[in-house]
């Protein structure tokens, strides 16, 4: 027979014990000598390994972990954190160049169009080659840009970058001001 020991306020299972391997904590009979010890059926004994089991009044009782609005809080926060990286990342669409394309933004990306739009304000620089997907399209396809549209593309590379950010500031809000689970699982993303 297996016993488990037992914190009697959070009825939380401490440890395992048997009379063969812990014989101090049990009487001739091997019964245990402590009240903090309850049997346990084998199953009883797998389950309280991964916190399946409480003891309820001295009584083994299948056990569900519950978080705390506090847990479920920080789960949902890093949930937006990864929506607001994702989406940023996720491209972007611009008319810059004169047709609408989507524009890879992954952090390489925004960092190649910041470079090349510094570098277009050198007067000899010339036309601006930028890759991206033209609506309709299925592949990239090179895209020439003037250092007037490279600033348009950086604008609107910004500004998918702070709606992106706005939105992920609104569900924080929103994260902090959940009362409840039900609350938590009911905010998503949703395009706006």
């Amino acid at each position: 027979m297996i016993y488990a020991k037992y914190d009697k306020t959070t009825g939380q299972v401490l440890g395992h014990y048997t009379p063969d391997i812990h014989p101090a904590l049990f009487d001739a009979n091997e019964s245990p000598l402590a009240d903090d010890l309850v049997a346990l059926t084998p199953e009883q004994h797998q389950r309280s390994i991964y916190g399946g089991i409480q003891i309820v009044s001295g009584v083994p009782t299948d056990y569900v972990y519950q978080p705390s609005i506090e847990e479920l809080r920080a789960v949902k926060l890093g949930w937006v954190d990864s929506q607001v990286a994702e989406h940023i990342t996720a491209g972007f669409i611009s008319s810059a160049s004169g047709v609408t394309a989507t524009y890879d933004s992954e952090e390489v990306d925004q960092d190649n169009i910041k470079t090349l739009y510094i570098a277009s304000q050198d007067p000899s620089f010339g036309a601006i080659p930028v890759r991206a997907v033209v609506s309709g399209q299925t592949a990239k396809s090179v895209l020439m840009h003037t250092p007037a549209q490279l600033q348009t593309l950086v604008s609107d590379m910004a500004r998918h970058i702070s709606t992106c950010k706005m939105r992920g500031w609104s569900l924080q809000s929103a994260v902090a001001q959940a009362s409840s689970a039900l609350e938590l699982d009911s905010l998503a993303w949703d395009e706006e």
